[in-house]
């Protein structure tokens, strides 16, 4: 898992395509269920920043479909897309 200073954001892929792009560029170890503030068990890969900024920037040009969330005190929150 990745080190306690680092961001840690949670990529939940909308459909099949994303979520076996992420799972060729992720070790297995970073796919994860997490609880959303409802209570909703998320299938999610955790990663990085620079994954994290890296999945954004390829959105539109591969037809990318997903979720970003960070952790914070009060729970999962969803982060806005960028793109």
């Amino acid at each position: 898992m990745l080190e306690a200073k680092e961001k840690v954001y949670y990529i939940e892929p909308l459909d099949k395509m994303t979520n076996y792009l992420i799972s060729c560029q992720l070790q297995e170890e970073y796919a994860c269920e997490v609880k959303n503030a409802m209570g909703k068990k998320l299938k999610v890969w955790e990663c990085d920043t620079d994954f994290m900024l890296k999945l954004e920037r390829s959105r539109k040009k591969d037809n990318l479909k997903f979720k970003i969330y960070r952790k914070d005190r009060s729970g999962l929150k969803r982060v806005l897309n960028m793109g």
